[in-house]
């Protein structure tokens, strides 16, 4: 073999080899990365923070589910046992203000009434509700839906 040609197969040879080198550390900082953000999350759970939607999404549906919190008819979330802890109060207040508003968006746009809006929530969100969740009945009662 002339040097040339050696020369060029060592050249590629490294060259791959610093390539497999830079993937083993990208992948492992990646990881490193992903088990402080996991880390983070951890900790803002445990200090009863609530943030982000899938997350919150998540604690309302497990929140439901426990029968913490339920609809009631007015379209908004109430909490049924009053001593849920902050974060399922802070969550209930949050969810309540981005559906107050949706409803006046709906309002506005279909030219009614905020009540009739709310109403029509309300109904919409008890129909949707599933076996066991909480509803607020007319008499100020909370009952799970059969």
């Amino acid at each position: 073999m002339s040097a040339t040609i050696q020369s060029q197969n060592k050249i590629q040879r490294s060259t791959r080899t610093s390539r497999r080198g830079f993937l083993c550390a990208a992948v492992a900082m990646t990881c490193m990365v992903g088990l402080v953000l996991a880390g983070f999350a951890g900790s803002a759970s445990a200090q009863g923070k609530y943030k982000g939607k899938k997350r919150g999404v998540y604690l309302l549906g497990q929140a439901k589910a426990d029968s913490q919190v339920g609809e009631k008819p007015d379209g908004y979330l109430g909490l049924v046992d009053e001593k849920a802890s902050e974060m399922i109060k802070k969550m209930v207040i949050d969810t309540n203000e981005r559906r107050k508003a949706r409803y006046e968006d709906v309002a506005l746009r279909r030219g009614s009434s905020l009540e009739s809006v709310l109403e029509m929530a309300g109904e919409k969100l008890a129909a949707n509700a599933k076996t066991g969740e909480m509803l607020l009945d007319a008499n100020g009662i909370w009952t799970k839906k059969k």
